[in-house]
């Protein structure tokens, strides 16, 4: 985890990407990990981006702007790219998931 990064485009789902903050320190075990950046800017297009040759699980991912949980119906983060498997997993509230 400790490197990776979230990232932010308004050109394209592959292009125009800027980083909006990156992963520092671990979190303890059992523990979240939590990322605020101050931001003003609408993205589009967001993505996480590990280390070249990383591999990691996601339990859950939420976004909040504020105190206020970015939501909604169905695909709330649009459909994913480049990745597979049960991704729509990490926004349901549930890290057993």
């Amino acid at each position: 985890m400790v490197g990776g990064r979230f990232e932010g485009s308004n050109t394209s789902r592959t292009e125009g990407f800027e980083t909006l903050g990156a992963i520092g320190t671990p979190p303890q075990a059992g523990e979240w990990t939590e990322l605020k950046f101050s931001n003003t800017k609408v993205y589009r297009w967001l993505r996480y981006r590990g280390l070249k040759g990383s591999a990691a699980k996601v339990a859950e991912l939420a976004f909040f702007a504020g105190d206020r949980k970015l939501s909604g119906p169905g695909l709330v983060y649009g459909r994913p790219t480049d990745v597979g498997g049960s991704w729509r997993n990490a926004f349901d509230d549930n890290p057993k998931t």
